[in-house]
């Protein structure tokens, strides 16, 4: 195990190629002009009764709209004529020799749990690790365990109409981050075993449990502290009794997440609809969410002991803690006051005003026996004077608090040089001074401890000081603020150093050119409802996940490129059964020539086959722009040839993916075409992805 100095974040962003950054824009702008279809068609037709959908996209493409083709063929233009130039600077070169370096060496990047530290690790390494981890707690799970799972999601998403839009389980590998700042960690290194295979109703329960939460805690008869934030346990503090004989209980929940079983989840439940309301179809859907696997290299697993299990990673995972958090609150209110004790996730904090030996060692035995009936593990420390607790230092003497941080934990930040929006980079500064001086009971604190994080900053490239702000209101204060639903479109390009175009002015420009005032659509589409921020590319985090994927290089044989049997007749030059492929089409004429792009997620082989089936086959005539052509040239008895080429190879959608590569390589693909007479559609940019139709609920049914 050898633990990399990178000397700076992982959360910088390095310069990525053209093709990146390019796909990425493509993806960003087809998702924006399906959004400004569906409200012109929302717009046009407002007695549409609209369905709650939580947050889950339509499979179907937003009918196109005459006022928005002008708009939508400027968008296109504005894409193609994206500009870029060399630009690295002494950092990004650094940080793009560093990835190579990573990917080269073969082994495995392993981020830290709570530090920004990383560690390279041997692939057998590795592996063990992952294993011991994922045999410690779980076995194969059956092999229609997973079918079963998704018949039952099925179902549910069918009574909430949503089957069509929801996917199914998604088969994501299971990985681990190292617990470095436990003791012993070099002899005995710790592991948090992270699930990225998730249920899609997870979100559906996520959004319920949230709402009943909410309810709960604004509920007049309860006074629970469950917190969300350093800012809630502050003013919590701030309200505490303290005084020379108060002291601090403190404890943590061991293994928080795992630990819920399905009787306790009932139980915290129960509780809950005794301040809200909750259907049995809720209870029904937050249940099934829990129900889990684990995929270990393609195979599932499941716990041990019980098929119900909240992993990290879920949907929903903070969600259920928080809502067995709150029961376990509502317990505790049997041996102490409310307001002296709070939980954030899997760690409490509790005040004792008047303590001694003799009542914190009841108090101890009495919190450690309420989580012990219900089947959690505690580790409980009492008669603190001072305590560190998420990233703060209260002392319940003097009550005083200053920032917190982690032994082996030194502060990073993104380099002033990363390939990060401007705004993000100048904003920086002012918000690392005001997190600080937010955390900071005063001026002397906040001096005391600014001088890493400057030192920080330096080292990432910012030269500005930081100065003590001034607290006008307690920070825990926002949440009473109004919040105003606004309802904007968000145009949101990717960002990138070596692009030269000014893609903000530019879209602005367009959007007052196309929907001027008096024009039909400018009620929703102005400078006030349609607006646009940068996004980010990966960020060297991103990028170092991928060495966890395993990778195994095959050399592909002559003879399993091709099973043509005569091969000088091959349509593809001997590699028609490359899979996941964008191709084109040459369809040669005496006079013209014509240029059709398509793709395939299955060998070429295959998709040829049915090309040639439409151009043979009338009732397909209209299958493909390509086909089209050809039968016009036949029904003209113009000879033609045709010749076929690979363009580029794609990544084949996969359950959990944000965005199918190979289409998006092919909409990039037909963007980029120079060719004058290209058969496909600039209005195939806004197709769906079809790849992703097999993976939805509805095909379980």
């Amino acid at each position: 195990m050898e633990k990399i100095i990178l000397g700076y974040s992982t959360k910088n962003i390095p310069i990525h190629s053209k093709d990146k950054y390019m796909k990425s824009l493509v993806s960003k702008t087809e998702d924006f002009l399906r959004r400004l279809r569906w409200k012109a068609f929302f717009f046009e037709n407002e007695d549409h009764v609209k369905k709650e959908h939580y947050g889950f996209k339509t499979p179907h493409t937003p009918p196109q709209d005459d006022d928005l083709i002008e708009f939508e063929n400027d968008m296109y233009e504005l894409m193609k004529s994206i500009e870029f130039k060399y630009s690295k600077n002494k950092f990004q070169n650094k940080v793009i020799d560093d990835l190579k370096k990573i990917k080269k060496s073969g082994k495995v990047a392993v981020p830290a749990d709570k530090t920004t530290n990383l560690y390279l690790l041997n692939r057998s390494e590795y592996e063990k690790l992952l294993r011991d981890n994922v045999t410690k707690t779980y076995k194969k799970a059956e092999p229609d365990r997973e079918k079963d799972i998704n018949k039952t999601s099925a179902k549910l998403a069918h009574t909430l109409e949503i089957d069509d839009r929801v996917q199914q389980f998604t088969t994501q590998q299971c990985f681990i981050t190292l617990k470095d700042h436990k003791s012993n960690f070099r002899n005995n290194p710790q592991c948090r075993l992270i699930n990225p295979a998730k249920n899609e109703l997870g979100k559906i329960s996520k959004k319920i449990t949230d709402d009943k939460i909410t309810e709960i805690l604004s509920s007049i008869n309860t006074s629970l502290n469950l917190w969300k934030n350093t800012a809630q346990v502050i003013e919590w503090f701030n309200t505490s009794p303290k005084g020379e004989k108060s002291r601090f209980i403190q404890f943590d929940i061991v293994e928080f997440y795992p630990s819920i079983t399905e009787q306790l989840l009932d139980k915290a439940i129960d509780f809950a609809s005794q301040y809200t309301t909750i259907s049995e179809q809720d209870i029904n859907i937050i249940k099934h969410a829990k129900n889990s696997l684990l995929f270990h290299h393609g195979t599932g697993w499941e716990k041990k002991d019980r098929t119900f299990d909240v992993t990290m990673g879920s949907y929903d995972g903070a969600e259920t803690c928080e809502l067995v958090g709150l029961y376990m609150l509502h317990q505790l209110q049997q041996i102490m006051p409310p307001h002296l004790i709070g939980l954030y996730r899997d760690d409490g904090l509790a005040m004792i005003p008047a303590a001694n030996g003799p009542k914190m060692d009841k108090l101890r035995k009495q919190i450690g026996s309420v989580f012990k009936k219900e089947g959690l593990k505690i580790t409980v420390t009492t008669n603190l004077v001072e305590v560190n607790f998420l990233d703060v230092t209260l002392n319940a003497v003097n009550g005083r608090y200053c920032p917190y941080r982690k032994p082996n934990d030194h502060p990073l930040y993104i380099n002033a040089q990363s390939n990060h929006p401007p705004n993000i980079i100048k904003q920086l500064p002012k918000m690392i001074t005001k997190r600080l001086s937010d955390i900071s009971c005063d001026a002397e604190e906040f001096n005391k401890a600014k001088g890493a994080y400057e030192q920080a900053l330096r080292s990432s490239g910012y030269d500005e000081k930081m100065e003590y702000i001034e607290k006008t209101r307690n920070p825990a204060d926002s949440k009473v603020r109004r919040k105003r639903t606004r309802n904007i479109i968000w145009y949101n390009p990717p960002y990138s150093l070596n692009v030269t175009t000014n893609i903000g002015k530019k879209f602005l420009w367009l959007l007052a050119k196309h929907f001027p005032r008096g024009h039909r659509l400018n009620k929703i589409f102005n400078k006030n409802t349609v607006k646009l921020s940068y996004s980010c590319l990966p960020n060297v985090s991103t990028i170092l996940n991928s060495t966890r994927s395993q990778r195994i290089t095959v050399e592909e044989k002559e003879d399993r490129m091709c099973n043509c049997r005569n091969k000088a007749k091959c349509p593809i030059s001997g590699e028609c059964l490359k899979t996941a492929v964008v191709y084109e089409a040459t369809l040669q004429t005496e006079e013209t020539q014509y240029q059709y792009i398509g793709l395939t997620e299955h060998t070429f082989k295959a998709r040829y086959n049915a090309h040639k089936s439409s151009f043979n086959n009338e009732n397909q005539r209209l299958s493909t722009e390509l086909s089209k052509k050809v039968w016009e040239l036949k029904d003209q008895h113009v000879p033609y040839n045709l010749k076929w080429t690979i363009l580029r190879h794609g990544q084949p959608y996969r359950g959990g993916m944000r965005a199918c590569d190979l289409c998006l390589t092919e909409k990039l693909c037909i963007l980029t075409s120079k060719h004058e007479n290209l058969l496909n559609k600039r209005r195939e940019i806004l197709n769906k992805c079809r790849h992703m139709n097999k993976l939805l609920l509805k095909k379980c049914l």
